[in-house]
């Protein structure tokens, strides 16, 4: 990142980095006045496919994982317009798309869809144990009545994303840049 950034986009990888509060507001100082931070985050924390996974793991393991709820790395829309705002103008809006999954050899869809991602710490630490296959059916089991097939053999797994967007400053006091 040079001294002429006028863009820095991002699509579904700040999900993954921590401390949101530091990093956006670093990043948008580092944009010329007039670019652009556009961020597209999965805001799915709350669903049934990634709150189900903390619940099985925390029925099965509580000292591994004390909450019921895991803390997300995404931060709510308002918490992101009042972390922007002081530094430009601020878009943000969240979407949700429903994605078709057909049926799979083993296990649920959706499960199969999270299993790559969200789902790895969780049954990193199970298979460790001994207890992979215990967990996977667990939430096999919560995944089907969260998400039912239908009578086509389909799941619809609605997915939630979030956009926060924002324009910097072109006011902004930037300071000198060093020698």
């Amino acid at each position: 990142m040079g001294p002429d950034t006028a863009l820095l986009f991002a699509n579904a990888s700040f999900n993954w980095v921590p401390d949101h509060t530091a990093l956006l507001p670093r990043l948008m100082r580092a944009l010329i006045p007039g670019g652009w931070l556009a961020v597209q985050m999965p805001y799915q924390h709350g669903a049934p496919s990634h709150a189900l996974v903390h619940e099985i793991a925390h029925r099965l393991d509580p000292d591994a994982f004390p909450d019921t709820l895991a803390r997300p790395r995404v931060l709510t829309p308002c918490a992101y317009a009042d972390l922007l705002e002081p530094l430009g103008e601020v878009r943000i809006w969240k979407t949700e798309y429903l994605q078709r999954l057909g049926s799979e050899e083993e296990g649920h869809p959706v499960r199969r869809f999270t299993q790559s991602a969200d789902l790895r710490p969780y049954l990193d630490h199970f298979t460790a144990r001994g207890q992979g296959a215990e967990f996977l059916a667990a939430y096999d089991a919560a995944l089907q009545e969260a998400y039912p097939f239908d009578e086509k053999g389909r799941v619809w797994f609605p997915f939630k994303r979030l956009f926060p967007d924002a324009l910097q400053s072109l006011t902004l006091f930037r300071p000198a840049q060093a020698c």
